[in-house]
C-alpha cells in the first residue's frame, strides 16, 4: 500500500557511524586485552633426539585471562550480526530495484552461519592438537 510508504534517503554519514562505532569498540576491548593481558609465545618441544637436540616442537600463543575479552567480542559481534538479520528480513519485500537485501542477507547468513558451526567446533577442538588448532 503507497499511502503508508515514504522516500527515505540514505546518507554515507548515516551508513558510517555505526560501523565507525562498531570498529571503535571493537578497537578499545582488543587495546584494553592487549594492555592488560598481552599474548605470551611459548614453545613446546614434542621430540627430542637422544642427544637433547630437538627434532619437532610447536609454538604457541596464549593469553592467561582471554574469557572475559573473548566473551565481549563475541556477544558484540553476534548481537549485531542478528540485528543485520532482523533488518534485511524487514526489507525482504522491498523490489530488488531499490536494493540488495538478497545479497545483504545471503551474506549475513552466511556469518551467522559460521557463527554458529564455526563456534562449537572451536570450543570442542580447543588445544587438542597444535595441527588441528592451526587449521580451524
Amino acid at each position: 500500500n503507497g499511502r503508508h510508504m515514504r522516500r527515505k534517503v540514505v546518507t554515507v554519514t548515516e551508513v558510517m557511524r555505526p560501523v565507525i562505532f562498531l570498529l571503535a569498540v571493537n578497537t578499545v576491548i582488543l587495546s584494553v586485552w592487549t594492555a592488560l593481558d598481552p599474548m605470551k609465545w611459548t614453545r613446546v618441544v614434542t621430540l627430542e633426539d637422544g642427544y637433547g637436540y630437538v627434532l619437532n616442537s610447536y609454538g604457541t600463543c596464549a593469553s592467561a585471562n582471554d574469557m572475559p575479552f573473548l566473551l565481549s567480542l563475541g556477544v558484540i559481534n553476534v548481537i549485531v550480526l542478528l540485528v543485520a538479520l532482523v533488518l534485511s528480513y524487514k526489507a525482504r519485500n522491498i523490489p530488488s530495484d531499490f536494493q540488495e537485501g538478497k545479497y545483504i542477507s545471503l551474506a549475513v547468513f552466511s556469518c551467522v552461519e559460521i557463527y554458529f558451526i564455526g563456534t562449537p567446533v572451536v570450543i570442542i577442538v580447543g588445544s587438542s592438537s597444535p595441527a588441528i588448532s592451526s587449521f580451524v
